[in-house]
């Protein structure tokens, strides 16, 4: 049975994971900057030999295939704790409408793509009082533009998956 370390040694510095509580009840994962002398008096030298090690820090964003630990680093991107439910999401979507108007299925494809792919740039919605319908519509062809270029990337990855399927079938 392999030991969970609570330590990780990043580069050459040592770190401790911690659970840090917050007012709201919930509980934060942080990393602790901690000594080699502080380990070796808590546990032991031998124990720093099992403590895993890891090159170096790395931000890669994924909420749907979130990794921890990229080839030999510390992702410092959080994993996306929210677990879908079954059903149909009717205050959502009427809360969606009431943000994105007559505009909602935009707004749906917008926050898809966030979710799907977090590294998409994207035009940054500003609502507000003062938005007036020149700023709402512009933000909405931009927002169109943008969804139009991601489908015809997708469209061409999904037309090279088929050609790239049908030369190994016809093989």
């Amino acid at each position: 049975m392999e030991q969970e370390y609570p330590y990780l040694r990043i580069g050459t510095a040592y770190y401790k994971i911690v659970q840090k509580p917050l007012a709201s009840g919930d509980r934060m994962t942080l990393l602790l900057p901690c000594s080699v002398e502080c380990i070796k008096q808590d546990h032991g030298k031998s124990y720093l030999s099992g403590i895993p090690k890891y090159d170096g820090f790395c931000f890669v964003p994924s909420h749907l295939h979130y990794k921890r630990f990229i080839g030999n680093f510390y992702n410092r991107y959080h994993p996306f704790i929210h677990v879908p439910k079954i059903g149909q999401p009717e205050r959502t979507l009427a809360y969606l409408g009431h943000i994105f108007g007559d505009q909602l299925e935009y707004g749906l494809d917008y926050l898809k793509i966030l979710l799907e792919i977090p590294m998409q740039m994207l035009p940054i919605p500003l609502p507000g009082q003062h938005r007036t319908e020149y700023r709402q519509d512009h933000f909405f062809e931009k927002l169109q533009r943008c969804i139009s270029v991601f489908k015809q990337r997708q469209g061409r990855t999904n037309r090279r998956r088929k050609v790239e399927t049908s030369r190994y079938q016809r093989h």
